[in-house]
């Protein structure tokens, strides 16, 4: 028998083969609509009762969703779902809350319905939503809880730092129907979306918006049957502007937010933020920037102070008051423990260095003191009163310049003192109990412009009581510069004189100041001022300061005649901070001087 022709086998293959598919792509040519039609059906039923019903299961009827025109292209396996409206309403019998989402358009891309027809899971390309709209209403009595957010908002507290691996599982893995897991997206794109939440309650704790908001999310893997794999490779959000308002007239404003999580590093970059307060204060920030993976913080600038000038802010003022200014900038944080303020249980820094600081306090004394009010609180009960540990190895400052003024009766211009180009090194900020050295600054700069002061305070912040031992000296100064301060408070005024050095020595136990102050001064002169002119002059002036020049006042307090100017002194009991160091000085200066 004769062998066929392999040549033949294949000639005849091949007539087979081009037969079999030109005779499917004739039977797709005459059912090709009716084919994709029946796919696009089957899809779009899907997607309608999937969605539909499995929102209104797991809501336990409270979320609902709206699907307009759903096209589904076959062979390129993309997805656009038109005028999709996500509706929830949950209420009780004292509140309740409405939250509508309006999405126009919604681009899903690598959808194929065979993962779905074999039951294997669903496996996507990249979802894109732009321009979604979302509105938050609330209505009825606040619930306990807002109350408690009221409260922490209201007091010192760390910045809350959820575990994003456990919440990105809680949010995609556990509320994922078990349906179409394992899931896998190749990424989530939102653009532009606009979050406005309001409450009809005039209690409720506050209300607020967000304006151009933008989500990237990375590949997400979500299946619960492997627990140790991470949900999302990355997320990436983006807000313009977010605003939250609240009731007592605080209200938080920040602009530029970037937030980062990935696998490389979380990031948080805000280009501002202002915060203000019930009694006008506000604090501002600005340029920061913050890494998971360095450790660091940095903050380009910042302020804290009232937003209204000083004399509207004293005539709202009922009792003796300070006001107080703080503005800086080129902060660094370094070697931060990031799993203590996850936690919330403590605030770890290395070290913190500030490239410039400036500090303005002014005292008003034209009022009375409030009988009612507390002794205001010092370092030790400040740092004491954290919910917190607080921890930083050290804390430099390399330009500080500080300003202190006193407000009094009869004049317009304060009482002011001066330091200029103070740099300052803090140790020991701790406010837990061991066996560190306490707190402690060193700090030196010119005062009054005239010259050097140098300074060390040790300040124990775990002490039951206020504690203070201070020391320092200043060098060569015409002593006429204090009357920036002594005519408007003390009704003084320095017609000469002039300090070669001066040294100061003290301890502060709760109100009680004793130690000395050492002033090396020739040739002293004052003149007492009209008390509501504050200028010199008049009769009685006149010769009042000629006899205290004459009798009381120590002209020269140098080589045999030199006597320490002892400090026994009590603190009044509004005395803040800066008094504490200003105050003994002062005690031990006019004694030494014979004033």
């Amino acid at each position: 028998m004769k062998r066929p022709s392999w040549k033949r086998l294949v000639l005849i293959s091949l007539a087979v083969l081009v037969t079999t598919v030109a005779c499917g792509f004739g039977v797709y040519g005459l059912f090709s609509d009716r084919i994709n039609k029946n796919i696009h059906d089957a899809i779009v039923e899907y997607i309608q009762s999937r969605v539909k019903s499995g929102a209104e299961s797991l809501s336990s009827g409270k979320l609902s969703i709206e699907l307009g025109d759903i096209n589904y292209t076959f062979f390129s396996g993309s997805l656009d779902v038109h005028r999709v409206r996500v509706g929830y309403h949950d209420s009780t019998e004292a509140r309740g809350r409405n939250v509508s989402v309006d999405i126009p358009l919604i681009s899903v891309s690598g959808l194929y319905p065979w993962d779905i027809l074999n039951g294997g899971g669903l496996s996507l390309g990249t979802i894109m939503i732009d321009h979604p709209t979302i509105a938050h209403q609330a209505w009825g009595q606040a619930i306990d809880s807002l109350d408690l957010d009221a409260h922490d908002t209201s007091s010192m507290q760390l910045p809350r730092m959820p575990d994003v691996d456990s919440l990105m599982r809680q949010i995609f893995v556990d509320l994922v129907p078990s349906y179409v897991q394992p899931l896998t997206i190749g990424g989530i794109r939102v653009s532009d979306v606009d979050f406005k939440n309001s409450d009809d309650n005039p209690a409720a704790l506050y209300r607020g918006r967000i304006h151009d908001l933008s989500l990237r999310v990375g590949a997400i893997t979500v299946d619960a049957s492997k627990p140790g794999v991470r949900p999302i490779e990355s997320v990436e959000v983006s807000v313009a502007s977010w605003l939250r308002e609240y009731t007592d007239k605080r209200s938080i404003h920040t602009r530029g937010l970037h937030v980062l999580v990935s696998d490389k590093d979380s990031s948080l970059v805000v280009d501002s933020i202002d915060l203000r307060l019930p009694l006008e204060y506000t604090y501002s920030a600005t340029a920061i920037r913050f890494s998971y993976r360095t450790r660091e913080l940095s903050i380009g600038t910042f302020a804290l102070g009232p937003s209204q000038k000083d004399d509207d802010y004293f005539a709202a003022q009922k009792f003796n008051s300070d006001r107080f200014r703080v503005k800086g900038g080129a902060v660094l944080l370094r070697e931060i423990d990031f799993k203590a303020l996850q936690a919330r249980t403590a605030l770890h820094v290395q070290t913190i260095d500030v490239g410039t600081l400036e500090l303005d306090i002014l005292s008003n004394k034209r009022l009375r003191s409030n009988p009612k009010a507390a002794p205001q609180k010092m370092l030790n009960q400040l740092a004491q009163s954290l919910p917190f540990q607080l921890a930083v190895d050290s804390l430099v400052v390399k330009g500080t310049s500080i300003h202190y003024g006193e407000r009094w009766s009869h004049s317009a211009t304060p009482a002011t003192l001066s330091w200029k180009g103070v740099s300052a090194t803090a140790t020991g900020l701790r406010n837990i109990t061991d066996q560190g050295a306490p707190f402690t600054i060193t700090a030196r700069g010119r005062f009054q412009d005239q010259a050097t002061m140098e300074a060390t305070f040790v300040i124990p912040l775990t002490s039951p009581t206020y504690v203070l031992d201070a020391r320092g000296s200043l060098g060569r100064t015409d002593v006429t510069s204090l009357n920036t301060f002594l005519p408007i408070a003390e009704n003084v005024r320095i017609r000469s004189g002039i300090a070669s050095s001066a040294s100061f020595d003290y301890k502060v136990r709760g109100r009680a100041c004793t130690g000395k102050v050492s002033p090396h001064f020739t040739n002293l002169y004052i003149d007492l001022v009209n008390k509501e002119s504050k200028k010199t002059g008049g009769i009685f002036n006149v010769f009042v300061s000629f006899v205290a020049n004459w009798l009381a006042i120590k002209n020269d307090n140098d080589g045999e005649d030199y006597k320490d100017g002892v400090i026994k002194y009590t603190l009044p009991a509004d005395a803040a901070f800066m008094q504490t160091i200003w105050f003994p000085v002062r005690s031990g200066l006019t004694k030494a001087a014979g004033m």
